[in-house]
């Protein structure tokens, strides 16, 4: 994966499944969501959740 090339979440999730160790948290096993939302092409559910975190304007306060 190099960089400034865009990679898909499927690859993503893949890599994490190979990468991390059996008792890791991988964001495709996260348990989903309280509001349905479309699954992005290229972020993974945790990557959104990080941005929401970061972008939001309480964290920005900190």
């Amino acid at each position: 994966m190099g960089y400034g090339k865009l990679v898909k979440r499927q690859d993503i999730e893949e890599l994490e499944n190979n990468s991390l160790a059996s008792y890791a948290v991988k964001s495709g096993k996260s348990k989903g969501r309280q509001h349905k939302e479309k699954e992005h092409p290229y972020r993974t559910r945790f990557q959104r959740d990080r941005d929401r975190v970061i972008h939001s304007s309480a964290f920005r306060r900190l």
